[in-house]
């Protein structure tokens, strides 16, 4: 997203405008996953919802990746490929909201009450210190 070749580079007001349009996407993919959750149940909408996104991100990196030696040449292509990566990170950005509730939801519906109250914790602080770990790692 903020690569000057195929994001927006300096564009200091293109990251807070993309912010903007994360909350109602999330809310928009939640809605569909409870629609997918009450239609085939909580095994098959983790399942499907899960594959499907993976086919919308990958889908996407190919699209770009086919776009990013076009980019300097064609401008109109240039202007797309910033509307598919503005897309991208979008998506991706609320998709992490989605996949959080996907993974609690079911876990919640497969554990009884007492295996929920054994697992929960561990399981959240185990998710916080990977997501820090990963971190530090992007960060090196």
């Amino acid at each position: 997203f903020t690569s000057s070749r195929l994001g927006f580079g300096n564009s200091v007001s293109a990251y807070p405008f993309a912010m903007t349009f994360i909350s109602p996407m999330s809310f928009i993919l939640l809605l569909f996953y409870g629609t997918v959750l009450n239609r085939q149940g909580p095994y098959l909408a983790l399942k499907s919802t899960t594959l499907g996104c993976a086919a919308i991100l990958g889908l996407c990196a190919a699209l770009i990746a086919k776009l990013d030696p076009l980019v300097e040449t064609n401008a109109s292509l240039a202007a797309f490929a910033k509307y598919v990566v503005g897309a991208l990170f979008v998506f991706r950005e609320s998709y992490v909201q989605l996949i959080t509730s996907q993974h609690w939801s079911f876990i919640s519906s497969v554990l009884t009450p007492n295996q929920s109250s054994t697992w929960f914790a561990p399981i959240s602080g185990l998710t916080s210190v990977t997501s820090a770990v990963s971190a530090m790692g992007v960060g090196k």
